[in-house]
């Protein structure tokens, strides 16, 4: 419940935060694509290093 209660504000807040930039549409655009690179970046690095250690094993 308390795991549930902290995602609905989790996602409150970056609802909120991301409507109330004082930014066009194309800055904010801009920023979902590097954080989405960073995401895809991290997701990538993190793949690679578990087939590293589990070819390692």
């Amino acid at each position: 419940m308390l795991a549930a209660l902290g995602i609905a504000a989790h996602i409150w807040f970056l609802s909120r935060f991301y409507y109330d930039l004082q930014l066009d549409l194309l800055e904010k655009s801009g920023m979902l694509v590097a954080a989405g690179a960073v995401l895809l970046a991290l997701w990538w690095a993190w793949s690679r290093g578990a087939r590293e250690a589990a070819s390692d094993g």
